[in-house]
């Protein structure tokens, strides 16, 4: 393994860049073809090496990503590096028993079809996907109209082995003459369909709102707290005093917004925290304001029942300007750990409702992190995507851009305020129209100006066709290169 070295040391460096939070998009191309030619130097042997290049680089990039003591972090770092090392390992396995440039499929197949089943299956979802790192690139992230995300892997993927490949074989570009055609004529294809997407008019809009959470009123410890089932009746009267005054602030600030010709304002996950018997007034303010108002209005509730096994509701509720409740939608996905033991069970179907301003569909947050389940927005042909969220620091500026995904894919504009991290609105094309740290101002409120109709995209109707593709296709190529 010596004579890999150099290679796995590079490409540790560089994997620090590939993903995680210290993302240069240029890192996550190169990366792989360093950590693959260590596998031609060396063979099997120097998959230990891609392993240990792996677990450090995702122990330092995921650093507060993953909150977790250090012991239980450390083995989370080894489980997803383990899982990460699996296209290799195809390579290594596979790639020397096929002749010619069908080897270069070898790598971003296993890759692509392991982001696949990990969105499906994986408590963690579509974490880790490559398309995150190339987020900005806006041609290249409209595929995902077409593929999902999972062709932005593939593509990128695809482009590590093949410089690799040329790399072992200075004449690939000679012997291999249709196969470099092909790839380059498909990255033409790719870039081609993405500049001309980009070139569709906004069209008519209207005025949204989000308004962010006030601090200074009340502690995350006193959030945690109110979710635990170690309240007496003083601690719970406090609380609700407080939970009142937040809720003053956000009405406050909602109003200013509608004043300013918001259409639409929307609040952040579980923003509005409010105990059980306390929730049928607090929505009967929300009705009032929003016919008052005469605005669409979504408020995302923090509904607390207390001496239950599941003390927590977290829900959105989306009301009309005649004061109608159109949906109340319970988050489907919690976030594996705390929140899933303490949630109640989530709504199998999206909020969403056809109003004069177009259709208008909810998600909360993790959601927005398994993207067949928000398919249901682009099968519905929904117009407006509202995505009420809470981060922490470290992911803020990362996790917003799973749901700019998700607003490419399906074709919707997106509205999401966060609390704790970056809210964001976007159209149907991932261009950011607002963006707003929490951390970065004390008047959270953002207006935008979003596009009122979608656009429909292939993916909408497809769905995953390409990632099930890719996974039929390493079935094959494995099978492949197993009988020869």
């Amino acid at each position: 393994m010596i004579d890999s070295l150099p290679y796995l040391a590079v490409g540790l460096l560089l994997s620090i860049f590939a993903n995680g939070r210290y993302v240069i998009p240029i890192a996550t191309w190169i990366a792989p073809v360093l950590l693959l030619h260590a596998i031609d130097v060396d063979g099997v042997p120097a998959l230990a090496g891609v392993w240990l290049a792996l677990f450090s680089s995702l122990g330092i990039s995921y650093r507060g990503l993953v909150p977790a003591p250090p012991r239980a972090y450390a083995l989370i770092v080894a489980l997803i590096a383990s899982t990460s090392l699996l296209p290799y390992v195809a390579y290594a396995l596979l790639a020397p028993r096929i002749v010619g440039f069908l080897a270069t499929l070898v790598f971003p197949l296993a890759l692509t079809a392991l982001e696949f089943v990990s969105a499906r299956v994986h408590p963690y979802r579509s974490w880790g996907s490559l398309a995150h790192t190339q987020y900005g690139i806006l041609p290249l992230m409209q595929l995902a109209s077409v593929t999902g995300i999972f062709g932005i892997g593939f593509m990128v993927s695809w482009s590590s082995a093949v410089a690799n490949f040329i790399w072992l074989m200075p004449n690939a570009l000679y012997d291999n003459t249709f196969g470099i055609t092909l790839f380059g004529g498909i990255w033409g294809l790719v870039l081609l369909y993405g500049g001309a997407r980009l070139l569709r008019p906004v069209g008519e809009t209207v005025r949204v709102a989000a308004v962010g959470w006030p601090e200074g009123i009340i502690t995350r410890e006193e959030i945690f707290l109110s979710l635990s089932n170690k309240l007496d009746d003083t601690v719970s009267e406090g609380l609700r005093e407080k939970f009142v005054r937040v809720n003053d602030v956000l009405f406050s600030a909602s109003a200013r917004e509608a004043e300013a010709g918001a259409k639409i304002i929307v609040w952040p996950e579980a923003c509005a925290p409010a105990f059980k018997q306390d929730e049928g007034a607090f929505l009967e303010r929300c009705r009032r304001f929003a016919e008052e108002k005469q605005v669409y209005l979504l408020v995302g509730i923090a509904a607390i029942e207390r001496n239950v096994e599941k003390p927590f509701r977290n829900h959105a509720v989306l009301f009309a300007p005649g004061g109608e409740m159109l949906f109340d939608y319970t988050k489907r996905i919690p976030v594996p750990g705390f929140e899933a033991g303490i949630s109640v069970p989530g709504s199998p179907n999206l909020g969403i409702a056809k109003t004069p301003l177009g259709t208008v569909a909810a998600a909360i947050c993790y959601d927005i992190d398994t993207p067949h389940f928000i398919r249901q927005a682009g099968k519905a042909k929904v117009d407006l995507l509202l995505v009420p969220a809470s981060d922490w620091r470290e992911i803020g500026h990362l996790h917003f851009i799973f749901a700019i995904y998700r607003a490419i894919e399906n074709g919707t504009s997106l509205l999401r305020p966060v609390r704790w991290g970056d809210s964001v609105a976007t159209d149907a094309y991932g261009r950011v129209l607002a963006l707003m740290d929490h951390f970065a101002t004390n008047d959270r409120r953002m207006p935008a100006l979003l596009p009122k109709h979608g656009v429909r995209t292939v993916y909408s109707i497809i769905g995953d066709a390409f990632a099930w593709a890719c996974v039929a296709g390493f079935i094959a190529i494995a099978a492949w290169a197993a009988l020869h």
